[in-house]
């Protein structure tokens, strides 16, 4: 089906990533909460390979979205200052191999959240074996892994890095997982915390309580 295009607009996205960052760095086996018609935008419909889009779905849909309308997306610039001149606004904008400036009438600044975790403030959370971003399970193969968190991400990681061969140990503040974890995952990741692999400290929930967040003295 096409989908007749929008007027044009002169409007561009100076993104210091890329489109959809945020998708980009999701965990690579990562699965949508919605289904597809709950995600879609702009009337383009989304089609995917699954019930429920994957990362890998989400990723080529808004590219697709984005070539549809021609947008003026620049990925790799990074808006370093805006300053005010006039009427107008100057960017100066920091590129892969150059810089530059532009003019605008207007600036729309979207910062999003996923440049800024959820940090707990304890010593060691800098150290170069603690990550605030999970990808996926293969590199802990074989490893003593400690999850800290009891929601979606925090599951979807100890069930991804068990699954790979990790020891997981999972360390929340309540005394159960948070009532916002997918439905359909909530049935497997506390089957792991009380079943045969509690011996093994296998996604086992631990109650501690340090102040600000949780510390872990495993590996």
């Amino acid at each position: 089906m096409s989908l007749p295009r929008r007027p044009e607009s002169r409007v561009s996205l100076l993104d210091r990533r890329t489109v959809v960052s945020t998708i980009e760095r999701y965990p690579l086996n990562m699965t949508f909460f919605s289904t597809p018609e709950r995600i879609e935008i702009g009337g383009v419909p989304f089609i995917a390979s699954h019930e429920k889009p994957t990362r890998r779905d989400g990723l080529l849909y808004y590219r697709r979205v984005a070539e549809h309308f021609g947008l003026d997306a620049r990925p790799g610039e990074e808006v370093t200052s805006v300053t005010r001149v006039d009427e107008r606004f100057e960017l100066a904008v920091k590129r892969r191999h150059d810089s530059t400036r532009y003019t605008a009438d207007n600036v729309v600044f979207a910062t999003g959240y996923y440049d800024w975790p959820n940090r707990l403030g304890i010593p060691g959370e800098d150290l170069p074996h603690v990550a605030h971003y999970f990808t996926e399970g293969h590199r802990h193969w074989h490893q003593r892994v400690v999850v800290i968190g009891g929601g979606n991400s925090a599951v979807d990681a100890a069930l991804e890095c068990w699954r790979a061969g990790a020891q997981v140990t999972m360390v929340h503040l309540g005394d159960r997982f948070d009532g916002t974890v997918k439905p359909w995952v909530l049935p497997d990741i506390t089957n792991r915390a009380q079943g045969e692999e509690h011996h093994r400290e296998v996604a086992q929930p631990r109650r501690r309580h340090h102040g600000r967040g949780s510390r872990n003295r495993g590996g």
